[in-house]
């Protein structure tokens, strides 16, 4: 991510005064690239001027960005002063980009005195100045937490493709069909292509009318016939393995779409090429 955009700035903003959560957009590396409204609140600075607490600090997070880049889904902890905090990934056709994160909330189910005691030994302030930073804390539950996340991560999907990946709907339209093109065998379901690119129904739908005048199905079962053609016109490969490398394992309902397609049946289209090669 080389840069952050002004939309995703204001998403920041925006979602701070709905929630009340302090909200960052991290690098793949750890760097923190923007957050609202401040990088630190009170308590987490005291907590942070000290190296060793810091080490602990840094290496939640670390743990936090592991999760995600293994598990692609939001990673919800406790951090070890006693802080919910929430790393969500961006998601792109090529990956994760980075991440989003929900931090510095007090939990619910720990206590202040629980908290200073931890600090104590550290000498980072007294039972007072601690006590006086966390009021300044949002007390969140983890499941009100989990559907922060939720909306915010469907907020930032289409801003991360279009902002991160390279820019707008013209550079989606080619990443959905490079992926079409190297996927025919896989699922190309509309809910599929939904949960790839991250992008609504309608979104979806609204992009392949935009770009190809056809629904997302219509644009698949073309490609997957078009490719099936060029399969037995080039290779020597069964029919039959024909259709699955296409995607449409059932060879009697391909053979009727090929058919209705091209006015000849693959078996036809088939013995007309050698035919034609044995003359």
């Amino acid at each position: 991510m080389e840069r952050i955009s002004e939309e995703i700035k204001s998403l920041l903003k925006d979602f701070y005064e709905l929630m009340g959560m302090k909200i960052s957009v991290f690098d793949l590396e750890g760097n923190e690239l923007a957050y609202y409204p401040d990088k630190y609140n009170p308590f987490c600075e005291r907590v942070r001027s000290n190296s060793e607490l810091d080490k602990e600090c840094m290496l939640c997070d670390k743990k936090a960005m592991e999760k995600c880049l293994k598990t692609g889904e939001p990673c919800i902890y406790s951090c070890h002063a006693g802080l919910y905090e929430c790393w969500i990934p961006l998601n792109s056709i090529d990956g994760i980009s980075g991440f989003m994160t929900l931090g510095q909330i007090k939990r619910q189910d720990i206590s202040v005195d629980e908290i200073i005691n931890y600090l104590k030994p550290f000498g980072v302030g007294d039972s007072e100045d601690i006590k006086k930073d966390l009021s300044h804390l949002i007390t969140v539950g983890e499941e009100k937490i989990k559907a922060s996340a939720h909306i915010l991560s469907a907020c930032v999907s289409y801003s991360s493709l279009k902002e991160f990946v390279g820019g707008g709907n013209k550079t989606l339209k080619h990443s959905i069909e490079r992926y079409i093109k190297e996927n025919l065998n896989g699922d190309l379901s509309v809910d599929n292509l939904e949960r790839v690119f991250r992008i609504s129904r309608v979104s979806l739908y609204g992009l392949f009318n935009e770009y190809f005048s056809t629904t997302p199905a219509e644009f698949v079962k073309s490609k997957r016939l078009y490719h099936a053609k060029k399969l037995i016109l080039t290779t020597d490969m069964p029919i039959s393995k024909v259709a699955e490398e296409c995607g449409i394992g059932d060879y009697n309902y391909f053979s009727k779409l090929f058919k209705k397609e091209f006015n000849v049946s693959p078996r036809q289209l088939k013995k007309d090429k050698l035919l034609k090669n044995d003359k």
